[in-house]
């Protein structure tokens, strides 16, 4: 039986829980930036292209773009968050063809030495772990390295990541280091994911289960009233006649807001308690008949931080739906389109781990957000924008993408598309 690497990624969001499942195999292609239209002084963003945040948020946009191609017109969910941190785990452990693909496809090609990585990569945990200490957010991201107790690990993994490492004896105890890794899932996400990995996923030739685990809580800065939660159509383009959602209301509340007519949609942020509204929901709403394929293809680092920073504030009457969404995706094909090859081949370079490592056979997301009226459990110029003078109507009838973005971090937490409720014919 071929010997495995184990990828396992598990996120949740207020009820919202995301997790990726991945036995070592990818492929990796530079992530490329869109070209966005430079004539006069059409963005101006505070994010750069050497900007460690800015590789973040490029592999986010591309990812979710990949998935919205793969199953058009449905709706979609996942955490950039989580399948960011797994990959650039694996990234430490890559060597030769498989390293450069996972740094091109991470956009890493300007670090000189992984040991810059480490520094930053513990500077980000030291600051999330110290970060939230309001109730009424709650965020946690937790990581670890399962190794085989029996290979070999490369002094400089041990030096370099030694916090994160475990071992555990999975050629004679499989079954109890399936247990073992499931209650580190189950910590970290407070019981939202449960029996996370399974016999089918982990053997006694398991060498290596690399876990990202995440918790998010969120509570809206102006809770929605029940009372006023009513049924009202949506319009999904998959579906010839529309449909009857739950909507939520709020009505003559200030929200901060832009109109961007590069993208043809309008921008809504929705701010959670706490963290100084650093952590909000932006939604992005298409322009009546446009698709939001096209605007995820126009989409960019520069457009969404430049969005964040020159909303305006503006009375709104909102109505957005309440909905939940659960997806399980096979990220394989996705990585590979995005260039992140060799590491589910034969030829995987894994040495900086061990020698002993081989490919990965498996990469799954597993995703479910659910919103309510409580919240969530789980660059242009001016003449781009435009103001509401009064009280205008933020309708979320139709198909819509929707970022749990943390400001203060410039990251994508959670990510995806509300295209309406599942039918089933």
């Amino acid at each position: 039986m071929k010997k495995s690497v184990i990828l396992v990624v598990t996120l949740v969001a207020l009820v919202s829980i995301i997790s990726i499942l991945l036995l070592l195999h990818f492929n990796a292609r530079t992530v490329v930036v869109r070209n966005v239209p430079k004539t006069g002084n059409y963005y101006v963003s505070q994010i750069q292209p050497n900007d460690p945040q800015y590789a973040k948020l490029q592999f986010s946009i591309s990812l979710l773009n990949h998935l919205q191609n793969a199953e058009p017109n449905k709706s979609i969910f996942y955490s950039p968050h989580s399948v960011y941190l797994a990959l650039f785990l694996v990234y430490f452990g890559a060597a030769g063809e498989t390293e450069k693909e996972l740094k091109n496809a991470l956009g890493l090609n300007w670090v000189e030495r992984k040991s810059d990585m480490e520094n930053l990569y513990n500077l980000e945990k030291n600051v999330n772990a110290n970060r939230f200490q309001d109730d009424t957010i709650e965020f946690q991201s937790a990581d670890k390295l399962f190794f085989s107790s029996s290979i070999p690990i490369d002094h400089r993994t041990t030096k370099m990541l030694n916090d994160s490492i475990e071992l555990l004896n999975f050629a004679d105890e499989p079954d109890q280091c399936i247990a073992h890794i499931n209650r580190f899932v189950e910590e970290v996400t407070k019981n939202n994911i449960k029996n996370f990995t399974n016999s089918n996923e982990i053997t006694s030739q398991t060498q290596l289960a690399v876990v990202n685990a995440a918790y998010f809580k969120g509570i809206w800065e102006n809770i929605f009233d029940k009372k006023k939660t009513t049924k009202k159509l949506f319009y999904s383009y998959s579906e010839p006649d529309p449909v009857y959602v739950d909507m939520m209301i709020k009505e003559d509340v200030y929200y901060e807001f832009a109109s961007n007519f590069y993208l043809e949609a309008d921008v809504l942020k929705i701010p959670y308690k706490g963290e100084s509204g650093s952590i909000s929901m932006f939604v992005f709403l298409p322009h009546p008949d446009q698709a939001i394929e096209k605007l995820l293809e126009k989409l960019t680092p520069e457009i969404l931080d430049n969005t964040s920073n020159r909303m305006i504030r503006s009375k709104v009457d909102l109505s957005f739906p309440k909905f939940s969404i659960e997806k399980t995706s096979n990220l394989i094909p996705i990585m590979k389109r995005m260039g992140v090859k060799e590491l589910f081949d034969e030829n995987a370079n894994l040495s900086g781990f061990s020698k002993s490592l081989k490919q990965a056979s498996d990469i799954r997301h597993k995703a479910k957000i659910e919103v309510d009226e409580w919240g969530t459990t789980a660059a242009a110029a001016t003449k781009v924008y435009s103001q509401w003078s009064r009280s205008s109507p933020f309708n979320c009838d139709h198909p819509f993408l929707f970022l749990i973005y943390d400001k203060k971090m410039k990251e994508i937490l959670f990510a995806g598309t509300y295209h309406g409720p599942e039918i089933t014919h």
